[in-house]
């Protein structure tokens, strides 16, 4: 199986109220036509679709956690190729909680969980750019890091990837429909920093 890892805020959705910021309000999203398209060519050929999502607003107070898990509940309601979304509520690098919010066709329910982080291997930080929701999602999968692409639109997105190791996709790139994705690892991507430093 292939694991396709995607960002939301500004990759696959975006708040009607604020169309290319983040999705403030639970109620007032939608999905980037394109992005739709592509969510469902993935599924169409046999990917696991796995939302991974910073809602640093939870820990800042925009945002309450009740209403996040709404506006999660409301992307797989207009998305529903996707199978789970993680987020990280910290706002604070390096992220120490993750919720995993999900549908399950086959018995009609709706759930949501504060992950045991206990029960993972992974010890390291999870609001991205550091890499502890993708790895997650990965061990939960049971995939290859080769299996997997990330798409994202911001450059903690592409950093993210890279520390899993993992290939990274632009969104923009992504939502036209282009194969062109970047086969980066870390080691790639410190020596483009440093190049632009």
């Amino acid at each position: 199986m292939k694991l396709l890892l995607i960002d939301l805020d500004g990759t696959i959705r975006y708040g009607t109220d604020n169309p290319k910021g983040f999705v403030n309000n639970p109620t007032q999203q939608a999905i980037f036509p394109d992005a739709a398209k592509q969510l469902q060519s993935y599924y169409d050929r046999g990917w696991q679709i796995i939302g991974i999502s910073n809602q640093g607003g939870i820990e800042k107070g925009y945002v309450s956690l009740d209403a996040v898990l709404q506006g999660m509940r409301q992307t797989i309601n207009l998305a529903p190729q996707i199978y789970d979304i993680y987020f990280c509520p910290s706002f604070t690098p390096p992220g120490t909680e993750v919720y995993r919010c999900g549908y399950r066709s086959d018995t009609g329910a709706w759930g949501s969980l504060r992950v045991n982080l206990q029960n993972y291997p992974v010890r390291c930080g999870y609001r991205k750019p550091e890499p502890g929701m993708l790895l997650m999602a990965i061990e939960d999968c049971v995939c290859r890091p080769s299996e997997v692409l990330y798409v994202g639109d911001r450059p903690e997105d592409e950093q993210a990837a890279a520390a899993a190791n993992i290939p990274f996709m632009w969104a923009e790139n992504w939502r036209a429909g282009t194969d062109d994705y970047r086969d980066i690892s870390a080691e790639t991507l410190y020596l483009r920093l440093e190049d632009d430093l």
